[in-house]
């Protein structure tokens, strides 16, 4: 008996002995290692809420995108190009992941994606790729663990401007240009191109086209639009705002000419969502009107890709593509293996005329309000559908009330007005069943174990030889915090703050936290939970133009913060207003 024990121990101390010295090589590495990189820097320059109907090179004759349309013809313009939702970060986090929304999880505000995943942003910063955040809008909390560099915010134009002459390379800049979005307020420079004051022709008009003017929220259970009569009146002001970013394309073209950039750069422009501009009678998207739909203007978008070294010059690809395709093609070029997690498919092939041009079969969801979900954590409503260039099927879902379905034949009926369910009962059953197979699928995806701490110390590889988690974190001594900035009741003023935003609190630099917060009334109101690490969390700088538009009316703000544990420990609330 003393033998069997003794060989027992034996057995039992050469397994920790093991376990405990053993080299543990990162899963990232294995990731990695297969990379030969080419030297390809990306400029990926996407417009807010971009009707696809309103550019040149899509087939509009107004003069709204000389840059993009010489832009088309010089590189290589994709004519079906599908979306994966119709509202900014959801359909955003599937670009930059390769992952549908179903996956990823980010279908509301105060969501983000599950840490683990390595995503092709993170793979790319740890090949060298300088990432870096702009002003604005990647501070949104939604865009955490996506992979950008964790420097500070930096304006548009700056970083360029800073390295004049010795930018870092290889870089993948992301511009996101946001005056496309509710409200249609371009200066008169632009203004004056498309838009005149007879285009309005009654005083229930006027009303109703003064609310696109000024309002970023318009819920479609708060207008009634009259197209015949707000039309021409509201396309005007749209194309005006297209205009505006068009010039803004120039401005990055001419920035990378004038850095000697624009011959190993590849330049994409294309948008996070499309926009209603009255096709089914309403303005907006799912974030502004409240009532999220999938019909084309939303989900169709525009998407060229210019590089004259590297793309052939005026192709155009007819074949249907998703947004989700769209890493794994860069990945391709750039020369670093496209992992097996991601959802996407190369469209290299396609692109260099390698592989016929066959359609790809694309999923699409929305939650009815998109970024401003009244409760965030129980979206009751959910808008799917399936599409190939023929046909669009699409399932509104909620759990108050039946099942609600739509068939178009979109390859005739392209403004999706006649819905032909009861005319196709096979079609419908077909691609019913092909979204409720993806649906399911979506919650048996979960991240593969890579981006996952590495073993060092003996002690952390003989846990992590038995499957015991590396760290949690011990809250013993975190105290209740307490808020630093803002101060209850102070009114934020633009020339004080340069419009950059700090939240600070007594606490721990390194403990999680998760704060509470309540903004805005009536259509602007909106509360939820966020997510932090830290005692600061930072926001901004933001332009003047986004503070007056898309924060002075979320007044007033209400936040408290607690250590991310339970029971949680609260602080007082703090309240704060934006000063116009």
């Amino acid at each position: 008996m003393k033998r069997v024990a003794a060989i027992l121990a034996v057995v039992i101390l050469a397994v920790l002995a093991y376990a405990a010295f053993r080299p543990v090589k990162s899963p990232k590495e294995e990731i990695l290692k297969g990379a030969k990189l080419q030297p390809y820097n990306i400029m990926y320059i996407t417009s807010e809420s971009f009707n696809l109907h309103h550019l040149g090179c899509y087939g509009y004759t107004k003069l709204t995108s000389p840059t993009i349309d010489q832009l088309a013809k010089e590189g290589v313009r994709f004519t079906q190009m599908i979306n994966a939702s119709a509202w900014t970060n959801e359909s955003l986090i599937s670009l930059f992941t390769s992952l549908e929304s179903g996956i990823h999880g980010v279908i509301t505000r105060s969501r983000n994606i599950d840490p683990a995943w390595y995503t092709p942003l993170e793979i790319l910063h740890d090949l060298g790729y300088k990432i870096p955040r702009l002003q604005g809008f990647q501070g949104d909390q939604n865009h955490s663990f996506l992979g950008f560099d964790d420097i500070e915010y930096i304006s548009k134009f700056e970083w360029f401007d800073r390295y004049h002459g010795r930018v870092p390379q290889p870089f993948f800049f992301w511009w996101h240009f946001l005056p496309t979005h509710l409200p249609y307020d371009a200066p008169d420079t632009y203004l004056n191109m498309f838009f005149r004051e007879d285009m309005v022709k009654t005083p229930g008009s006027r009303e109703r086209i003064a609310r696109v003017r000024k309002d970023s929220v318009i819920y479609r259970s708060s207008v009634t639009f009259n197209p015949a009569e707000d039309g021409e009146a509201i396309n005007a002001l749209y194309c005006a705002e297209v205009r505006r970013f068009d010039d803004f394309v120039k401005l990055c073209l001419d920035t990378l000419k004038r850095e000697g950039l624009d011959k190993n750069t590849i330049v994409i422009v294309s948008c996070d969502h499309g926009e209603e501009i009255l096709e089914h009678g309403h303005v907006g998207h799912s974030s502004t009107s409240g009532a999220g739909d999938l019909y084309d203007e939303l989900i169709h978008i525009p998407f060229i890709m210019w590089c004259p070294s590297l793309l052939p010059q005026g192709k155009v690809i007819d074949a249907q593509m998703r947004t989700i395709d769209v890493m794994p093609t860069l990945f391709e070029i750039l020369g670093i293996p496209v992992p097996s997690y991601f959802r996407g498919k190369s469209m290299l092939g396609l692109l260099l005329g390698h592989e016929p041009a066959e359609d790809r079969l694309a999923f699409s969801q929305t939650s009815k309000y998109g970024f401003g979900e009244p409760d965030p954590f129980n979206v009751k409503d959910y808008v799917y559908c399936v599409r190939t260039p023929q046909w669009k099927f699409i399932s509104n879902v909620s759990n108050r009330e039946p099942v609600r379905e739509e068939l178009y034949r979109i390859d005739s009926d392209t403004t999706e007005q006649h819905d032909v369910i009861d005319t196709f009962p096979r079609e419908a059953n077909d691609f019913r069943a092909k979204l409720t197979e993806r649906v399911l699928e979506y919650t048996r995806v979960h991240p593969p174990a890579i981006d996952v701490p590495v073993a060092v110390t003996p002690l952390e590889k003989v846990k992590d030889f038995f499957g015991i988690p590396l760290s949690t974190y011990d809250f013993r001594g975190v105290p209740r915090p307490a808020w630093i900035n803002p101060k209850d009741g102070v009114d934020w003023k633009y020339a004080l703050t340069q419009g950059k935003i700090r939240l600070e609190w007594e606490g721990k630099p390194d403990c999680p936290y998760v704060i509470e917060y309540e903004l805005g009334t009536g259509d602007y109101h909106l509360k939820s939970l966020v997510k932090v690490k830290g005692n600061v969390l930072d926001f901004g700088s933001f332009t003047e133009n986004y503070w007056n538009t898309y924060l002075v009316v979320r007044n007033p703000f209400k936040l408290r913060v607690s250590p991310d544990k339970e029971p949680r420990d609260w602080s007082d609330w703090t309240t704060f207003r934006f000063a116009p």
